[in-house]
C-alpha cells in the first residue's frame, strides 16, 4: 500500500489522523508519517487500513439498493397520496357539477313548461283578445299576475316570453326586443 493510498482512505472515511490511527492500533503521529511516505507502512496496519476502505464500499454497495427501494417505496405512497386525493377533488367536482346541472334542468324544465303553458292560452285567447292571456308561476311557487307582467314590458308588445329561473320576461314588438326582470 503506498502513502496516498493511506491517506484516501483516511479522508474517505472522514477521519481525523487520530481517529484513523485509533482504528489502526498505532499513534497518530505515526499515521503522519505513513502519509508523507517517510516510513514505510507495515503490512498489518495496510491490512487494516484496506479493510475499512472496503467496509465503506461494501456499506454503501449494501446501502444503494436499500435507498433506491426506500425512495421507491416512498415515491409509490407520495403518488398513491396524490392519486387519491386528485380523486377525490375530481369525484367532488362531478357530484357538484351533477347537482348543479341537475337544478339548472329542473329550473329549465319549471320554465319550458311555464312558456308552454303561455303560449298554449295565447293561443287559445289571442281570437278573442288582442293582449296575450298570461299564466307565471316563480320556481320557488310565487306567481305573476298577466295584467302585473303587461305593465313591466312596453305597450304593444307582440310576443312576451316568460322564463322564471331567470327572473325575466323577454318581449318583442315589431323589430325591438328586451327584457326585465319580474320578481
Amino acid at each position: 500500500m503506498t502513502n496516498t493510498e493511506l491517506t484516501k482512505i483516511r479522508e474517505e472515511k472522514k477521519l481525523s489522523k487520530q481517529e484513523f490511527a485509533s482504528l489502526l492500533g498505532v499513534t497518530a503521529m505515526l499515521v503522519g508519517r505513513y502519509e508523507k511516505g517517510s516510513c514505510a507502512i507495515p503490512e498489518e496496519v495496510a491490512k487494516k487500513a484496506l479493510a475499512l476502505g472496503a467496509e465503506k464500499t461494501a456499506v454503501k454497495a449494501a446501502a444503494a439498493p436499500a435507498k433506491d427501494a426506500a425512495a421507491k417505496t416512498a415515491a409509490k405512497a407520495v403518488e398513491k397520496k396524490v392519486k387519491k386525493t386528485v380523486e377525490k377533488k375530481v369525484d367532488k367536482a362531478v357530484k357538484d357539477t351533477a347537482k348543479k346541472a341537475a337544478g339548472k334542468a329542473a329550473k329549465g324544465a319549471a320554465g319550458v313548461a311555464a312558456v308552454k303553458a303561455v303560449k298554449k292560452t295565447a293561443a287559445k285567447s289571442a281570437k278573442a283578445s288582442a293582449d296575450p292571456v298570461l299564466v307565471i308561476e316563480s320556481v320557488m311557487g310565487g306567481q305573476i299576475t298577466p295584467d302585473e307582467v303587461l305593465k313591466k314590458v312596453p305597450k304593444g308588445a307582440e310576443q312576451i316570453y316568460i322564463k322564471p329561473e331567470e327572473n325575466r320576461a323577454y318581449w318583442v314588438k315589431g323589430k325591438k326586443s328586451g327584457s326585465v326582470e319580474l320578481w
